[in-house]
């Protein structure tokens, strides 16, 4: 099985990922670095969470036993993806829970999930900040628009394909 997650951040998914399923490689996407107009990320990273710097070396720390099962591509998702030469079997979504950066990540990554495969992602839900808006308009339009049932098991959603 072949997969990407996007957003990594400390790492603490991926090695579930890495524990949990048969993986045999994972796509580890995350610039470690903030968009210059992503709010939520200017709010905590730093702030109520550690730095993007400490939680790459957590990561790589964290998942340096998966190191012949995951390829890491230091970058924004947008990019990324030309950096995946597979088709793959399942693409995780935890990275700007902006609107726009979530609907450009479904939609980007969509073609790379075989038939049969998973696009889905994390943060469908929200609190008093309201801070996940951006995921939940990006995947519940997706989801109306391609008439594709979406699942919720909050607080990750997915789509089968």
């Amino acid at each position: 099985m072949t997969g990407v997650e996007i957003g990594v951040c400390g790492g603490e998914h991926a090695a579930s990922l890495l524990r949990n399923l048969d993986i045999d490689r994972l796509y580890l996407v995350d610039p470690y670095a903030l968009y210059d107009d992503y709010q939520e990320g200017n709010a905590h990273y730093g702030v109520d969470q550690p730095d993007l710097s400490e939680s790459e070396r957590s990561a790589r720390s964290m998942l340096h036993p998966y190191q012949d099962k995951t390829v890491w591509i230091r970058d924004y998702s947008a990019d990324a993806i030309r950096s995946i030469p597979e088709d793959v079997d399942f693409v995780y979504i935890d990275g700007n829970h902006q609107e726009s950066y979530v609907d450009s990540d479904i939609r980007g990554y969509l073609d790379l999930v075989k038939p049969g495969g998973v696009i889905g992602g994390h943060d469908l839900y929200n609190g008093f900040q309201r801070d996940h808006d951006g995921v939940i308009n990006a995947v519940v339009r997706f989801a109306a628009e391609t008439n594709l049932q979406l699942r919720v098991e909050l607080p990750d959603w997915w789509i089968e394909l």
